[in-house]
């Protein structure tokens, strides 16, 4: 994977900002990063992005970034639920980021997901978190100071210059060669099977 994708131009859900902070995701200007619109759903403040560049791993091809924010007095539950099935894409890298206020963690970090913001966002609380299935693509999150009257901290999640690939092991079945199961082998491989098709 390249190094390139910095999370932390703007882009609100539906093109318009909320009377409140809805969510934004800085991308570094030059990734093509493609909003997708047919993930959200109108009960929940999530901005989703799809992220594939060229060189990705054959075992995460691409990331899939949703941007979050979780009102103080919203069902935390349904939310997890939405977040866990939304989530559920094969081979995908995921980076959950936003303000996820009183969301409690436990079932996001069973799903696996592994939250790695461990300094203050707001006040003496960390309310602003990151979620994700590729921490070892990352550097430790960084917390920079709020960005214009907000009273959250900023926080940069930067790529590592060379990303680990995922290791796999891979499960080899082979049978032994001795002179009965060579024959066996050429027996059935000299066999005309055309009828049976």
């Amino acid at each position: 994977m390249n190094g390139n994708v910095k999370v932390g131009s703007a882009a609100a859900r539906s093109g318009e900002w909320a009377q409140h902070f809805s969510n934004a995701s800085c991308i570094k200007s030059g990734i093509v990063c493609s909003q997708l619109p047919y993930l959200s759903h109108d009960n929940f403040e999530v901005l989703w992005l799809f992220y594939r560049p060229n060189n990705m791993p054959r075992e995460v091809t691409y990331l899939l970034v949703g941007a979050v924010y979780h009102p103080l007095k919203a069902n935390s539950s349904n939310l997890t639920d939405y977040l866990i099935t939304t989530c559920s894409h094969p081979n995908a890298g995921i980076l959950l980021l936003g303000d996820f206020n009183q969301l409690p963690e436990s079932r996001l970090k069973s799903y696996p997901l592994q939250q790695v913001v461990i300094t203050t966002t707001r006040g003496k609380s960390i309310l602003d978190k990151i979620f994700t299935s590729v921490s070892t693509w990352y550097q430790t999150p960084i917390t920079l100071p709020a960005v214009t009257r907000s009273d959250h901290a900023t926080i940069q999640f930067q790529p590592v210059e060379d990303p680990p690939c995922p290791t796999k092991s891979v499960k080899v079945t082979y049978r032994r060669l001795n002179s009965y199961n060579r024959r066996a082998f050429l027996f059935n491989h000299l066999r005309n099977w055309s009828h049976l098709y």
